[in-house]
Formats: structure tokens, sequence, C-alpha cells
């Protein structure tokens, strides 16, 4: 094939010099013994191996030339020189190949009196390439999987984990000249205290590479725990569970509550909630979540209710440990309400939410008396109302931070004129994927967290 691919090339530059002798035939420097000098690159393939170097390129040529590597954009490889008249010596050099880099190539190109030949131009990398990425991992507290890279061109390897809490999920050691992606999970960590452990990548010649991986422990202070109420300003039988909800809170200062007034063309009616009114799958009023994990249950009796909902709370404080420590410090200047947080959470990955509430609200509400027939209290009093949302989305703003390391939030808004500043106050609460603890959710239908942690700060004023 390269022989007669040459002769394509004689006979297309003897025929070019042909068509061009009447022009060219006073000018000794293009004749010589034989005739006319021929357009041709001495070598239409040069090899280097991983070091790189310096390789030399024959070059005959009528008259004056360019030399073009490829569309310009490899800088690994270089031509010298870059121009000239009539037959040289091209020096191409190829700039050492990085072990984590793949076999790669180029061309050269060499253009004269508007025909262009080529060399091309191969490099090989390291077969002896053994790397491992990264050195560290950082796993938050409820566990999840994390990934390490491996390239290995010939090299065997295996892998070797001490640690019981780190499990491979994914067995292809595999030897190619490409990454592989190895797949690990993390378990849970129950205690306040973090752990490292090791994974090795670890060559049949006895050469390891340890990986570190160090997962954070749970917070040692136990978190607020949300109650959110979704209910009407028709709905008779949720003053109910509004008072049950204002009894827990009462005696339990680890429960925080937020009311929804869910009810379009109503009064009090929150129209940012309708994405949790979708993602709890709510039906009907009231209806009473607790932690984003379970439905509270609402009796006539209120302090029956009010029993239920602690037991429930005493479930979840049992099953799910607190992940995320929240500080909130709202004020007001003017109009404007000024909300500033932080958020230290054990886990890598979280969602935030913000809104701002109004309490000692007076609105009528319908209300069913144990003893019968329908009523309406005209100065009823409602408490912890939705008004505002602060974060982009009311099912959570995603963050991504370091495990154990703060990461602050600013918001800003115009209040309502309407509102009474002296009652409002600002509700944040993280939600924290239930990693590991995926099983403990009460209903599949839920979404695939909890909330790990809320709190409520009155407006500064």
């Amino acid at each position: 094939m390269e022989k007669i691919r040459f002769f394509a090339l004689a006979v297309a530059a003897l025929a070019f010099f042909s068509s061009c002798e009447e022009t060219d035939k006073d000018n000794p420097e293009n004749e010589n013994s034989n005739g006319p000098v021929a357009f041709i690159l001495k070598s239409t393939q040069l090899t280097f191996d991983c070091a790189g170097g310096t390789q030399n390129l024959e070059l005959s040529a009528p008259g004056p030339w360019t030399v073009k590597v490829s569309d310009g954009t490899e800088s690994w490889c270089s031509v010298s020189p870059s121009e000239g008249d009539g037959s040289a010596t091209l020096a191409v050099t190829v700039a050492e190949i990085p072990d984590e880099d793949l076999d790669r190539n180029t061309r050269v190109m060499v253009t004269c009196n508007g025909l262009t030949l080529t060399t091309n131009i191969f490099q090989t990398a390291n077969p002896d390439t053994f790397i491992v990425t990264p050195d560290q991992v950082k796993v938050g507290a409820l566990g999840g999987d994390f990934e390490i890279n491996v390239l290995s061109r010939s090299r065997e390897y295996d892998v070797t984990i001490v640690d019981e809490w780190i499990s491979q999920i994914n067995g292809d050691n595999a030897v190619s000249g490409e990454w592989t992606t190895l797949r690990f999970h993390a378990a849970n960590n129950p205690s306040s205290e973090a752990r490292s452990g090791v994974v090795s990548i670890c060559t049949k010649d006895g050469s390891c590479i340890p990986v570190m991986v160090d997962q954070t422990g749970v917070l040692a202070e136990q978190g607020n725990v949300l109650g959110m109420r979704f209910t009407a300003t028709w709905c008779g039988y949720c003053p109910y569970m509004d008072e049950a909800f204002h009894k827990v809170a009462e005696e339990d200062p680890n429960f925080v509550y937020v009311t929804f007034h869910a009810s379009k063309g109503y009064p009090l009616y929150f129209k940012d909630c309708e994405p949790l009114v979708k993602a709890y799958k709510i039906d009907g009023y009231p209806t009473g979540i607790i932690g984003g994990w379970k439905v509270a249950d609402n009796f006539t009796d209120i302090d029956y209710s009010a029993k239920k909902i602690e037991a429930t709370i005493s479930d979840f404080k049992a099953k799910f440990p607190c992940v995320a420590h929240i500080s909130v410090a709202p004020g007001i200047s003017g109009n404007t309400l000024t909300v500033n947080a932080e958020v230290t959470a054990a886990v890598t990955s979280y969602k935030v939410v913000a809104l701002v509430l109004e309490s000692n609200i007076i609105e009528a509400q319908s209300y069913y008396p144990t003893t019968g027939g329908s009523q309406k209290i005209s100065n009823y009093s409602h408490d912890n109302i939705a008004r505002k949302l602060l974060t982009e989305t009311i099912t959570g703003d995603a963050c991504n931070a370091e495990a154990g390391k703060p990461q602050s939030f600013s918001w800003s808004t115009e209040l309502d004129s309407s509102w009474n500043a002296a009652n409002l106050s600002v509700l944040v609460w993280v939600y924290a994927d239930y990693g590991d603890l995926i099983s403990e959710k009460a209903k599949r239908t839920f979404p695939d967290n909890f909330v790990t942690n809320a709190v409520i700060a009155n407006v500064a004023r």
C-alpha cells in the first residue's frame, strides 16, 4: 500500500512539474542532474514511546513550503523549522506523555505550491502505568457510595478492604488501557465519633496504593423534630390537630411545627406548599407529617392525639440521628427582612428550606364540636402560618459541602404590609437522604429524605 501511495504522489508531483516546466526552466535551483526536484516527505509515519523525543523527517521540495501540526491544538508536538524553501530536514519533537494519558496521535502537514503531504505521528503511553485516584475519600455519617478510579495498562491488581463498614459494589478489576471505576459503599455510622478506613489497591507484585476513607460521626446533640400541618379554614376537624400540635410543642422544646393552608381560594392559602402536597400525597385535611417521615394521627381527643404524636416523635428520634446543626439569625431593617443561617452537616449533600412564618393571625375557622353540629369561630388564632418561601424550592435547595464543614446562607425579602412584624419568625429545616436507613422509611410514596433538624427563630426587632 505504501509503494502505491508513493508512486501516486510521485506521479502527481511529476505531472505538476511538467505543467510548470515552461515557467521554471530558467531557474537552476529547481533542477539537478536528474531533472526537476519532486515534492516528497520520506516518512509517512513516525512513532514515539512515552518518553517522547526528537526524530528527523526528510523533505524534498521544489519551492517554498510551510508546516502545520494537525489542527494546531496539539502543543505536545512541534516541528522545526516551520517554513522554508527547497529540500530540508525537519525536526519533529514530541513531549513526554503523562502517565494518566492514553495513546495519542496527530499529523504533520507540509504544504508546497498548493499541494499538502502528511506524516502521521503516534505516541504510545507507558505500559507500566499504574495510577489510583483519589487518595482520600470523605463520606457522610449516613453512609453512601463512593468511587475509586484505577488506570492499569499491564499490571493485574486486587482490592483489599479490612474495615467491615466498607464494602465493594463492583468487582471488575480490569487491566486495560483505559480508566476503570471501582464502586464502594460505606455503611451508616451510628456513633458521634468519626472513623477512618482504608481501601488498598495492590498489584500482583506486591505494590499497594492505599486510599483513605474518612467518615464523619452523627452530631452529639439532638436536633429538633419538625411537624408539618396541612389544613384549611373550612376544615371542621383541623382545630383538633392544631391544638394537639400546640400541646406537644409546649411540652417538648425539641418539637417545632409549621402550618400550611393548602386549600386554594380560602383565607391564608399558601401556594408555595403545593409541591409538598404532591410529595407527601396529601389528599385530605388535616394531615400532619412528622419529620418528613410519618403521618400524624388525629383524634377529637386532643390529649390522646398529643400522646400519639409524642410516640411518633420518640420513635423518629430513636431511628434517625441528627446530622445537621442549624443556626438562624433574622433581622428587619425598614420593610426588609434579612436572614443569615449556617448549617454544619455530617453528610456531604443535603437540602435546605427556609420560610417566613406569622403567628397570632385572627381568622375565622370552621369547627366540628364533639357534641355535634358545625360552628364557625370568628376570632380563631392561627400560629406558625407559612407566609413566604425564602429558598428557591419548598422541597429543598440542594447543597454540597465537605462533611462537618459549616456552610453559610443568606436570604433577603420585602415583607407584606399586612403582616404583623411583631409576630414574624423564620423556619429553616434540613433534609437528609435516608442512606442506609432507607428501610425505615414509613411510606414508599414519600420522598427519599427526612427532616434531620429544624429551627424557628423569632425576627429580631
